[in-house]
Formats: C-alpha cells, structure tokens, sequence
C-alpha cells in the first residue's frame, strides 16, 4: 500500500525527511525525475532483489515430481545463500542491528530446534511438498537482509519484480480457468491444468496464489489511487485472478484495503481502485466457470475453518505444552500433533490423512520452534515496521495475513520478509546510514554460500526429474536414481518400493518384494515418526508372510496415529487369516466408523457373520 498523497510514484511510499547532500528521494514528497531515477546504475544486490520476486513465484518444471515445489525450492535456497552476508553485516552494526539479531536468533533457536527434534533432517528441510525446515526460514530471514540493505533504487527494483512475479500468477491462473471452459482436452495437464476447477497459477495451490494476489492488490494500491486509470486494468485484472482461485478469505481483507485507501487518498480515486476490484469479481461471477466450484469451497471453508483447523490448533497447543521452549524442529508439525489427534478430527480428515502445517503462523512458529522462535520472529518483524506504511509493508502484511488460516509456502513467504526487509532498509536512510559495499571477503562468503545452494538445489531439481520419470513408467533405474539423489526426503525411497512392488505382479516372485520392503525400510529411516511408512512396511511384512513383523509394524503405526485406516485394516486382515474374528471386528468397526464414505459395510457384515458362526 504506496502512501503520500501526492501524485508522483514511489517505491515504498513511506515519506522520509531527506540527508543532506542526497537529491529528493522517491517517496520523499518531493518531485522525482523518474526517468533519471531509472538511468540510474543498479546494484547487483537490487538486480537479484529484483529477479528473485519475480522468479520465486513464477519458477516451475512440469517434469519434475513436483512441477512447482522443487523448483522453488531452489530459488529459495539462493535467496538463503545471498541473504547470509547481509544479515550478519547488519547484525555486527547500525541502525538495523536490532532486527538483524532478532533473525540470527530465530535461526540459532530453529537450527538447535531441529537437530534436537525427531527427524534432524527433516528439521533442516521440511517434509516433501512444503519444504518449510530450517532451510526455508533461512531463506525468509535471508530474504529480509537482502531487503533491508537495499538501497531506494533497489527497493523500487524489488516492487518491479513483485509486481511481475504477481500479473504472471494472475495472468496465467485466468488462462487454467477460461481455457478449461473453451478447450478442456488442452488444459489438463501440467501448468495449464486447474487445481479441481480453481486457479493455482504458478504456485500449485489455490490458496498460494490467493496469498499472493492480495499482496499484489496491496502492492498496486497506492500507484491505483495516484494513477487510477493506467492501473485501473491491472487492478481488475489480480481481482479477476483471486475470483478464478475461489479462494474466500479475499473479501473480508478487501474491507481493509479499501479503509485504508480511504484514509489515504481522495475518494474519488479510491472509488476507481474499489470499482477496478469489483468489476474483476463481477466478471469472474458472471462467466459462469467458477459458480458451483465457488459456492462448494464457500461451504468447505466454513467447514474446515470452523471444524478442522480450530480442532488442530488446540490439538497444538496442548502438545506445545510437553516442548514449549524450542518446539518440535521446524517441519514436523505432523510429528507434533498426529499422535493426540482425537477421533472426532480423524474421521473430519479422512483416512491416512494429517495436517502437515499448523494452517497458522504463529501456531507453526509455536510448535516448530517453540516460545523462543516465536519471540524472537515476532521481534524481527515488530522492529522492522514500527510506524511505518507503504507497498512493501501492505504486501508482506496481506500475504502474511492470509498465512493465519493458510499453510506457509517456500514460493511467497520468503519475498514477504523481502519486503518487510525493505521496510526496514528505510530506516537506515532515514539515519544516514546505508551499508558500504562488500569487500572481498564478504564476496568471496557469498560466491561459496550460493555455489553450497546451486549444488544442493540441482541435486533436488535433478532427483525429482528422476523421481518423476520413475513413477511414470515404473523404471527402476530412474526410481533407484531418485532414490539416491533425494535421501533428504523419504518419499523417494517410498516411491522406489513401490516400483518395486509393481514389477512383483509384472514378474512374480519374492525378490521383488524384499527389495520393496528394503526400500520401505530405507523410508522409514530417513523419517521414522511417520505412521504411513510403518503401515506400508507392514504391507510389505504381509506380502512376504512375515504375520508377526507386520503386526508389529501396524502397531507402531497406530502409536504414531492411533486411527490409521490403513494399520487399523492390516491388523483386521490378519485377524481373519487367524479366524480371530472379534478382533477383526473390532478394528474394522472402529474404522468403519470413522470413515464410512471410505469403507465397504459389507466386509464389516460378512466379518460380523463369521463371528456369530
């Protein structure tokens, strides 16, 4: 949200008295030639601020495992590497040592967070999918170091490439959704296909990109109100995106934008801004492709706001109070909840299902790192904005905002804290006090910090392009490869088993199983806190004919998660191979009543049957 009511563009927005000797500054309220100002050299710091929010949520591979995870992944690792310099020069002196040693203390606390937690290399990088370890709050501490030492060229460089990562989201999230409507053979797959009939753009889930627009919408606010009609089209255009992802928290953060605007500008403008809004969603309503993918995610929010997340949340909370000083290690959510959930949630999140993140920011700060993380991240941000307003504060705060109900994402949250960094970096100019370009040392840190990321990153990207081809055509050279590049993440040692478990029916015969259940038990190893790995062992155990290790198996399952569909029906199967049907009655009706849409109520009666016979 760029503040100042007069009618010249600026970066931040925040009105700053001027340094002596410095020509008017953009946001400054005064007068800016803005074409001198573009002529102006650009650091290599700027430049990469810049090329970095528009690639992080733009950045996909539809031949990858993941064609929007691991790729970001990457340019989140980057973003970590670049960020390590500037953030311990900022903590060593200045007017920004204070935050600076807020997020050197958050990363201290998470880092010993996670090698004291359960799974240490889980800790570091996140499960597959979300990547939100140790790593991924680098990149987010990092990224508000970059931030901060930007000078005013590079912070209006960094909203030119926000503002680029958001209309490539917006753009292409229109295309899935209208180009499902007039070709729905094209666009089904890959980065053309809707996440179920809603927009995801770039960033695979619908509720990222609705993350991501309204940081945009906020982004836009300030040039829409100053500019109304140049912006007008753009404006409209985020809107039409956020009604195309379905998405329903939008509406409500609308109401504080518009009061916002309304403080800030002259109403007649603000009208132009809140019309540009409400013409995108009416076109969106009115097209008719979203109209019942629209009322069914109203209804699924309710249900899931009001049930699910209230119902893990204090699920959370109760198990913060066993870790409360540095939580469970970042990441590891599921670790911390899965066990104490009751079976009223269960049966709400259906069968082998577990929430991976908090669907909070605070509370995944709380459990993951504990009173201290949660103190010290909270420090970092309150330091950096005290009183301050402008783009890049109305950014990182309506895409944090959506983050309270919302799971975190390696592809937004990092340019958010990008952002409040750059809030930060105001502070520095308003002292006179800018960081002096790094010396050799400090470049030569940094060539080896992002050379560290650019091998770590490729090695990811390159294990995901074989995972991906493995699972494809169930190839066991490709599924091994993965397996081999990827022993951060269990996933690819799952998926190895089962490719080896389907050449078992292609080409029958025990090697093939014990290969599977080798690999099931790789899996385990790189993240045994997991109850669908122990369950898909004891499937493994099963097919082998080892009864005995696969009730063991099922019963590790089901101290993990105590409703486990899958352990709960290995154990009913074995209990029929023994004819102990009370048993299998018993754990076939506890699953049956937790997930009855799921379950085959003639299975429960013929064991019923048996029983009485």
């Amino acid at each position: 949200m760029s503040t100042g009511a007069t009618g010249d563009a600026t970066s931040t927005g925040i009105i700053l008295p001027e340094a002596p000797g410095r020509p008017p500054r953009l946001g400054s309220g005064k007068p800016v030639d803005e074409s001198t100002e573009s002529a102006r050299p650009a650091s290599a710091l700027g430049l990469f601020a810049a090329l970095a929010a528009a690639a992080l949520p733009v950045v996909a591979d539809p031949q990858v495992g993941s064609d929007t995870f691991t790729p970001k992944y990457f340019v989140m690792l980057i973003i970590a590497a670049v960020g390590v310099v500037p953030l311990y020069r900022l903590a060593r002196s200045g007017p920004l040592r204070v935050p600076a040693r807020f997020g050197v203390s958050f990363l201290l606390v998470a880092f010993v967070a996670a090698l004291s937690s359960a799974v240490p290399v889980e800790g570091l990088f996140g499960t597959y999918l979300w990547g939100t370890g140790w790593f991924f709050w680098l990149a987010c501490v990092g990224g508000w170091a970059i931030g901060a030492t930007l000078d005013e060229h590079g912070r209006v460089l960094l909203i030119r490439g926000l503002l680029g990562g958001v209309l490539a989201n917006a753009l292409l999230g229109i295309i899935q959704v209208y180009g499902t409507k007039l070709d729905p053979g094209l666009f089904t797959a890959g980065l053309l296909a809707t996440f179920n009939g809603q927009a995801d753009g770039f960033l695979g889930n619908p509720i990222h990109l609705e993350a991501l627009l309204m940081g945009g919408l906020a982004l836009v606010l300030g040039r829409a109100c100053r500019r109304p009609w140049p912006w007008a089209l753009w404006t409209a255009i985020i809107a039409l995106a956020l009604e195309m992802s379905a998405e329903r928290l939008a509406p409500i953060l609308f109401i504080g934008l518009v009061a916002y605007a309304l403080w800030r500008y002259p109403w007649r403008r603000v009208l132009i801004y809140a019309g540009s809004i409400a013409v995108g969603y009416v076109v969106g309503d009115r097209t008719g492709t979203l109209s019942v993918v629209n009322r069914a995610t109203t209804l699924a929010t309710a249900r899931t706001t009001d049930g699910l997340r209230l119902g893990i949340w204090k699920v959370a909370l109760k198990a913060d109070l066993h870790r409360p000083l540095l939580g469970y290690g970042p990441g590891q959510f599921s670790h911390a909840t899965s066990a104490s959930i009751p079976a009223s949630l269960a049966a709400q999140l259906g069968p082998d299902r577990y929430f991976t993140d908090a669907h909070d920011i605070l509370i995944e700060v709380l459990t993951t790192t504990g009173v201290l993380g949660l103190l010290a991240i909270a420090g970092l941000v309150a330091t950096s904005v005290r009183s301050a307003r402008g783009a890049l504060l109305g950014f990182a705060a309506f895409t944090l905002a959506v983050r309270l109900i919302e799971p975190l994402n390696v592809g937004t949250d990092p340019l958010a804290f990008m952002a409040i960094g750059g809030v930060a970096g105001t502070f520095a100019w308003d002292r006179g006090r800018q960081l002096e370009p790094g010396n050799i040392a400090s470049r030569m840190v940094t060539a080896v910090c992002v050379l560290a990321a650019v091998l770590l990153g490729s090695s990811l990207l390159i294990g995901d392009a074989f995972l991906y081809e493995g699972a494809l055509h169930y190839s066991v050279p490709d599924a091994q490869t993965a397996s081999r590049l990827l022993p951060e993440w269990p996933e690819s040692a799952s998926d190895l088993a089962r490719v080896y478990a389907y050449n078992s029916i292609v080409h029958p015969g025990q090697g093939w199983l014990l290969k599977a259940r080798a690999a099931e038990l790789a899996a385990l190893g790189r993240e045994p806190t997991s109850p669908g790995y122990w369950a898909d062992l004891g499937n493994a155990d099963l097919d082998l004919g080892h009864v005995s290790l696969a009730i063991h198996d099922f019963d590790r399952s089901l101290n993990l998660a105590p409703y486990d569909d899958e352990a709960l029906t290995g154990l009913a199967t074995i209990a029929i191979s023994r004819h102990q049907y009370e048993t299998a009655f018993t754990e076939e009706q506890l699953a049956y009543s937790l997930y009855p849409t799921t379950r085959d109520r003639t299975e429960l009666r013929q064991i019923e049957a048996d029983l009485h016979h």
